[in-house]
């Protein structure tokens, strides 16, 4: 019985393509935003401004837990963990989304409803709006690569849509997490300088603290998402049935197994399956194929011993065998 298994990538090339990449470059990106922003917000007092700094920070944190999942998702199983640490993903997936509804959403949130209760008064909007321009083009460029990647990944494994892509439970959670921390990146960006640029206009500085209240909404409708879809992983969703029915036919077209029963797949972390089933063994398939590994010489020696002849006729191998056997298929980045 073979097994479907693909080695992880190397934890040193991790970082080098694909979702490493991806998560490396957002790294950069926002860590580089966070000081240009906390800049302009120590400079100004700007709610909306404090507001998309925490947004950088809580995105450039987050980003690093999820490049440690990464890299320890890449190590090979081991005695302690044997069917390997690919999980980690999610499990540094959940944890950036509990760090983006708390450190992100939760102190903006603070802070704009604070700047409602005690207004301040921004001297200038230059600086922030200049620095919110530039943030919006270094945003979009990882929110681009991290969407052009997705894309990829969903074309792959045969989705039709990137939006059933993402709901499917099988997306990348690394890539899945930036495109989406990225995409709150731009649309927080938007409504941070709307609302700065409505304050500059009116006159009312309301505006600026409602943005930042603008922002932790946004950042705390994308860490539910997050929280959501890797909680079905980590508790143990089903595999989509296509995968199922690609295994159930390999295990068909099987000419030693009998039938299967008490079927189990769940997913792993993207389009990795752990599949479980309970076979009937052919006896007699089973006893010609273990045969046709001994040397011929050897094989007639064996029938001059009366007693092992007798033990044969009347060995499992002349009858079926009937009694169930727990079988494991664990496949490592398998995709049907």
């Amino acid at each position: 019985m073979s097994s479907y298994q693909q080695s992880p990538s190397s934890a040193s090339s991790i970082f080098s393509a694909g979702s490493g990449r991806v998560v490396a470059f957002a790294i950069a990106v926002n860590g580089l935003n966070a000081a240009f922003k906390g800049v302009a917000w120590w400079t100004t007092g700007s709610k909306s401004m404090f507001s998309e700094m925490m947004h950088s920070i809580a995105d450039c944190f987050n980003q690093a837990i999820l490049a440690f999942g990464l890299y320890t998702a890449a190590q090979k199983p081991d005695d302690v963990h044997p069917y390997g640490y690919l999980p980690m993903r999610n499990v540094s997936s959940l944890i950036s989304g509990v760090g983006i509804f708390f450190l992100g959403s939760g102190f903006t949130f603070y802070h704009g409803l604070q700047g409602l209760l005690q207004p301040h008064e921004v001297q200038t909007y230059f600086m922030p709006l200049s620095v919110m321009a530039g943030s919006l083009l270094s945003e979009g460029s990882t929110l681009l690569m991290a969407l052009r990647q997705t894309k990829l990944d969903a074309k792959r494994r045969g989705f039709e849509s990137l939006r059933l892509y993402l709901v499917s439970g099988m997306a990348d959670a690394s890539t899945s997490v930036v495109l989406l921390e990225d995409a709150a990146a731009v649309a927080g960006v938007l409504v941070a300088s709307t609302a700065m640029g409505l304050s500059v206009w009116t006159g009312n500085h309301w505006f600026d603290a409602l943005g930042a209240i603008g922002v932790s909404a946004i950042l705390a409708s994308v860490a539910g998402f997050i929280i959501h879809t890797n909680t079905a992983f980590l508790i143990g969703k089903s595999a989509p049935i296509e995968t199922q029915d690609a295994i159930m036919r390999i295990l068909d077209n099987t000419k030693i197994i009998r039938g299967t029963y008490d079927v189990k797949a769940t997913l792993i972390s993207g389009d990795s399956v752990r599949f479980k089933a309970e076979v009937d063994l052919d006896g007699r398939e089973l006893t010609r194929r273990y045969l046709e590994t001994l040397p011929l010489e050897d094989f007639m020696k064996g029938f001059q011993d009366s007693n092992l002849v007798a033990s044969f006729v009347t060995g499992p191998g002349h009858r079926d065998l009937t009694r169930r056997s727990n079988v494991l298929f664990h496949g490592l980045g398998m995709t049907w």
